[in-house]
C-alpha cells in the first residue's frame, strides 16, 4: 500500500507540498545504503512491523548480525553480531502481544538488552513473523528461552508500544521524527484496554457466592435435623432411665467382677518368669514386640519362618554358623521390636528398632551350641520350615563361585537387583538365578509378586555356594527387599 510521509525545508520537493512517496512501506530497507554490508554478509530476513521502545521499527537479519532501523527514516539505530548476544527470550508482555528480548555484551564489556514487539496483525501475521526470528536466530546458535510469560521492562515502553499510532498503519504519520515524538500534546491518544481479568473475577465472585449459599443450606439442615431429633429423642430416653436404675440394683455383681479381674497383675510375675526362664541349652532367638511381625531366621541354607506376635523364643539348632535373617515389622507403630541371641542361656547380641514397618536384618556368628542342663522353655511355637514354591525348585544346584540372587516363586515377579550403585531389572517366574558381577560390596534389589496369591515368594543370596541372605513373603503383591554386604 502507498504512504505519504510529511517532509518540511529543503527536502520538499514536487507533487503535493511537504510530502514525500513511498511505494511500499515495507520495503524501505530496500533502498538503506548504510548497512556496511560485507563481502561476505548477506541480508537473510527482513521483520517489517515491530515496536522497539516504541519507535514503529524493522528488523534485517543478515548472515552475521541483526539491525534494528526505523520503519520511517530507515535510519539504523541498534545492531549486534549474533556472536555478541548471551540470550533471546521469547514470551508476552501486559496486554499479551508476543516479545522477545535481546540481551548481548557490547565491546566495554556491559550488558545491554533491547525488547521486540511483535504488534497485533490480522490473520496471526506477528506469531509468524515471530516464528521467522526465532528460526534465524536459532540458525545461528544464538542461545534461546521461551518462557511464554514476559512483561515489559519498563512502564513507559508499553504506553509508546499500544499508542493508535503505533498499531494503526492507515492513520496520518507525524511530522517529526521518531527520536523526537513523544505522547504530549494532541499527537495521537492512547487506546483504553480492557481491566484484565475482570471476566475471570466476576466468574469466581459468583461461584463464591453459590458455594456459601450451598454451605448454608447444608449446615442449617444438618442443625434442624438435630433438634427435630433432639425433641424425639427424650420420650423413649427418660423411660428407660427408671428401669435401667431399678435393675442396675446389683451394682455390687459389677464390683465383684472387677475384684474377680484384679488378679490380672499377676500377669506381670508371669512375663517376669518368662523373661528369666532363658533357654539354657543351645542357640535361640527370642523375638519381642507387642504387634505383629514376620520374616525368617536360620543358617546354613535352613530358614525358619517367624510371624507373630508378643515375645517368642525360636529354637536355631546349628553349630558354629552364621546367624540370619529379617524379621519386619507388621505396622507403622513406634515400639520397639527387638532380635536378641542366645547360646547356652548367654546374650551374643542383640538388636532392635522402634521405626514404623522397620526392619531387622541378623547376621550374629556363633560358636559351638552350649548346653548347660535341662531345656526350659516358654513353650515357643511350633517351628514351620519355609517350603519352596515347588519340590522341584529344590533339586537346583547352587553355582559354587560367585555372588548370585536367587528368586523362586511359581507365578511371575518382577523387580530390580543391584550392586555398588548398578541396577538391573528383571522380570521371570519359577526358580531363577541372577550372577552379580562383583567379588565384594553391597547386594540389594526388591523384588515383587505379580499376582495377588499367596503362594510363597523366595528370595535367596548365594556367595562361594553359601547362602548369606534370605528373604520371603507369602503375601499378596508382597514383595521381599534385600541389602547385604558381601
Amino acid at each position: 500500500m502507498p504512504v505519504f510521509y510529511e517532509q518540511s525545508g529543503k527536502n520538499q520537493g514536487k507533487g503535493s507540498p511537504g510530502l514525500i512517496f513511498i511505494e511500499d512501506k515495507y520495503s524501505i530497507c530496500d533502498a538503506m545504503d548504510d548497512l556496511n554490508l560485507g563481502s561476505d554478509e548477506s541480508i537473510q530476513k527482513k521483520i517489517p512491523k515491530i515496536i522497539v521502545a516504541g519507535t514503529r521499527s524493522e528488523a534485517i537479519l543478515t548472515s552475521r548480525r541483526i539491525l534494528l532501523a526505523e520503519r520511517e527514516t530507515g535510519r539504523v539505530f541498534w545492531e549486534c553480531q549474533y556472536t555478541d548476544i548471551t540470550l533471546v527470550i521469547s514470551g508476552v508482555n501486559s496486554i499479551h502481544e508476543p516479545v522477545l528480548t535481546i540481551t548481548s555484551t557490547r565491546p566495554d564489556k556491559e550488558q545491554e538488552s533491547v525488547e521486540l514487539v511483535f504488534v497485533y496483525q490480522s490473520a496471526g501475521q506477528n506469531i509468524r513473523d515471530l516464528e521467522k526470528c526465532i528460526t534465524a536466530l536459532k540458525e545461528q546458535n544464538v542461545p534461546f528461552q521461551n518462557t511464554g510469560l514476559l512483561s515489559a521492562t519498563t512502564p513507559m515502553s508499553r504506553v509508546s508500544a499500544v499508542s493508535a499510532s503505533l498499531q494503526v498503519d492507515e492513520e496520518p504519520k507525524d511530522e517529526r521524527t521518531a527520536s523526537d515524538r513523544t505522547l504530549t500534546g494532541n499527537y495521537r491518544k492512547l487506546k483504553q484496554l480492557p481491566p484484565e481479568n475482570s471476566q475471570e473475577k466476576s466468574y469466581f465472585t459468583t461461584v463464591a457466592i453459590v458455594l456459601v449459599v450451598i454451605a448454608v443450606l447444608i449446615v442449617g439442615a444438618f442443625i434442624a435435623g438435630q433438634v427435630l431429633k433432639n425433641k424425639n429423642a427424650p420420650v423413649p430416653v427418660v423411660t428407660p432411665a427408671p428401669t435401667a436404675v431399678t435393675t442396675a440394683e446389683p451394682v455390687p455383681a459389677e464390683t465383684t467382677a472387677e475384684v474377680q479381674l484384679t488378679p490380672t497383675p499377676s500377669a506381670t510375675p508371669a512375663n517376669t518368669t518368662g523373661e528369666m526362664s532363658i533357654p539354657v541349652n543351645g542357640i535361640w532367638a527370642k523375638i519381642t514386640y507387642p504387634g505383629n511381625y514376620s520374616g525368617s531366621l536360620g543358617a546354613q541354607g535352613r530358614m525358619y519362618a517367624v510371624n507373630n506376635s508378643g515375645t517368642r523364643f525360636v529354637p536355631l539348632p546349628f553349630h558354629d554358623a552364621t546367624i540370619d535373617g529379617t524379621v519386619e515389622k507388621g505396622d507403622g507403630s513406634a515400639d520397639m521390636l527387638e532380635i536378641a541371641i542366645y547360646n547356652g542361656g548367654s546374650l551374643v547380641s542383640a538388636i532392635n528398632t522402634t521405626r514404623p514397618f522397620g526392619t531387622i536384618d541378623v547376621h550374629v556368628p556363633v560358636g559351638p551350641a552350649q548346653w548347660n542342663g535341662l531345656v526350659v522353655t516358654p513353650t515357643p511355637e511350633a517351628v514351620v520350615v519355609i517350603p519352596t514354591p515347588e519340590t522341584s525348585l529344590a533339586l537346583r544346584t547352587v553355582p559354587s563361585t560367585g555372588v548370585w540372587v536367587r528368586v523362586a516363586y511359581p507365578g511371575t515377579f518382577a523387580g530390580s537387583i543391584g550392586s555398588n550403585g548398578n541396577w538391573r531389572q528383571v522380570e521371570s517366574s519359577g526358580d531363577q538365578f541372577y550372577q552379580i558381577p562383583m567379588k565384594d560390596g553391597l547386594v540389594e534389589g526388591t523384588l515383587e509378586k505379580s499376582d495377588n496369591s499367596t503362594m510363597n515368594m523366595v528370595v535367596q543370596v548365594y556367595k562361594d555356594g553359601t547362602l548369606v541372605s534370605y528373604g520371603n513373603t507369602t503375601r499378596p503383591k508382597g514383595n521381599v527387599e534385600f541389602h547385604k554386604t558381601v
